[in-house]
């Protein structure tokens, strides 16, 4: 018998209000629940706090850009999926070396990233 992922915990980190508000409202059917951060600052304490089964941050960020927030989490989080969203292609690729297990450029295939999430 398979055994069905309950719907993830979903933690978005973006500065732009309009990209969490798009992914939110994208992903809150395939979610158990979305937690929204404006930048990398609080990421780690959020992810033990709320036990999120996923992170989605955005790259370039004030207050804390999203490599480095990659680099801890990874650092503290072996196994926990990551993705990276951002609109600059060489971010991401840095962004993929640090552990993000899935990439999307902005704009962000929507479709792709509900999939990937089907398949944590």
């Amino acid at each position: 018998s398979t055994v069905i992922m309950d719907r993830p915990k979903i933690l978005i980190v973006d500065d732009d209000e309009s990209v969490r508000l798009l992914l939110t409202t994208t992903l809150r059917p395939h979610a158990s629940e979305v937690i929204e951060l404006e930048n990398g600052l609080h990421v780690l304490e959020t992810l033990v706090a709320e036990e999120a089964d996923l992170l989605i941050t955005d790259l370039l960020m004030d207050g804390k850009e999203g490599l480095e927030t990659i680099t801890e989490v990874r650092g503290q989080f072996s196994t926990l999926p990551i993705f990276a969203i951002s609109a600059s292609r060489d971010f991401l690729e840095i962004a993929s070396d640090l552990g993000a297990d899935e990439i999307f450029a902005k704009p962000m295939d929507l479709v792709r990233m509900v999939h990937s999430i089907q398949n944590l």
